[in-house]
């Protein structure tokens, strides 16, 4: 409980309270007078001395080793594709096979005269230095592709030796399919077509 100063009204004589007397009527322990306690003082308790921090033990040292960080691997740096250079068939070796007239028919291409072609044809040619391959000509761009698609519009079966002559302006595609030289099944027009798209090779 707060303690107050007290002074008795009689002989003025100074003594200390609890707080809880203020406004009662007390007796001077001195004069043995009667006053009525005023409150002329507060006692301030002491304020509160500091306990000293004791000093924390140090961490024992840990008997564990950290492993070495693994080195980071680096990504690799993506390479860009080099185009390959097409060899024309005129520098290419004698004798010329199927294969040579797929692979540089796309530089033979002649844009302007695409307008308004679309065409997927699917080749097979038979025989020796045959294969598959597939040409589509479509939005003024041409593309071949190593392989057949059973999905193209037009397929066309003949030899290696007649597609040979085709291509070398040896023999005429209208003639070697009345002659049964070409079989096609689907859009058979478009083999027509596409011809005017291409320049005449220089073999």
């Amino acid at each position: 409980m707060e303690k107050i100063i007290t002074q008795c009204s009689s002989c003025q004589a100074k003594f200390k309270l609890g707080g809880d007397k203020i406004g009662k009527k007390i007796r001077c322990p001195k004069c043995k007078g009667v006053f009525v306690v005023n409150e002329i003082g507060v006692q301030a308790k002491p304020a509160p001395v500091p306990r000293p921090e004791l000093p924390q033990p140090a961490p024992a040292p840990s008997t564990v080793e950290t492993p070495p960080a693994a080195p980071s691997a680096e990504e690799p740096t993506a390479t860009p594709a080099v185009e390959q250079e097409v060899v024309p068939l005129k520098d290419r070796p004698r004798p010329l096979k199927v294969a040579d007239f797929f692979e540089t028919q796309h530089t033979r291409f002649l844009p302007d005269q695409a307008d308004g072609v679309n065409a997927h044809i699917s080749y097979d040619i038979t025989g020796e230095g045959g294969g598959q391959w597939t040409l589509i000509v479509k939005d003024g761009r041409c593309e071949i592709q190593a392989g057949g698609d059973p999905s193209a519009k037009t397929r066309a079966k003949m030899t290696a030796k007649t597609y040979l002559k085709l291509a070398q302006g040896k023999l005429d595609g209208r003639v070697a399919f009345m002659l049964g030289k070409i079989k096609l099944k689907g859009d058979k027009a478009s083999v027509a077509t596409v011809r005017g798209c291409f320049k005449v090779p220089e073999i």
